[in-house]
């Protein structure tokens, strides 16, 4: 390689090796494979219970990524993974209507298949709970 080709080249990959640097990382969610995922445009009403089934769970603690609105504050989503008889959960808390989108863990859970559930709580209420999308993965 000449000289000239060599001072031509350097600055194009001093750039490169500069841009590879700080290129954005992704979130977990998006860097992680979803074992369990569902999406609607419209959202689904929370009603008396979500529920979806899955199969392949690696073992591990357990993550969801959920997009959801609640009216209000005193309302709330507990999610639940159910497995094998047993339960873990965490809880989506009110977004006083707004569309937000929240990562939480949900805890572990041993490698297996169970059904992830998207439950109301905080009022006697099944209404103004939607779901509109959430990832199930492992962190």
């Amino acid at each position: 390689m000449s000289v000239r080709r060599a001072a031509l080249l350097m600055p194009a990959l001093a750039l490169l090796t500069s841009a590879a640097l700080v290129a954005p990382m992704a979130t977990k969610a998006e860097a992680a494979t979803c074992v369990r995922s569902w999406s609607a445009s419209a959202g689904d009403s929370v009603g008396t219970g979500l529920g979806f089934s899955y199969s392949g769970w690696p073992g591990g603690n357990a993550r969801v990524k959920a997009t959801y609105k609640i009216s209000g504050t005193v309302k709330s989503i507990r999610v639940r993974m159910s497995q094998g008889g047993t339960s873990t959960y965490t809880t989506l808390l009110g977004t006083r209507g707004s569309k937000v989108t929240k990562d939480v863990a949900v805890g572990y859970r041993t490698k297996g298949s169970g059904t992830l559930w998207f439950e109301p709580r905080g009022d006697s209420t099944t209404t103004g709970r939607t779901l509109y999308s959430f990832c199930l993965y492992r962190s």
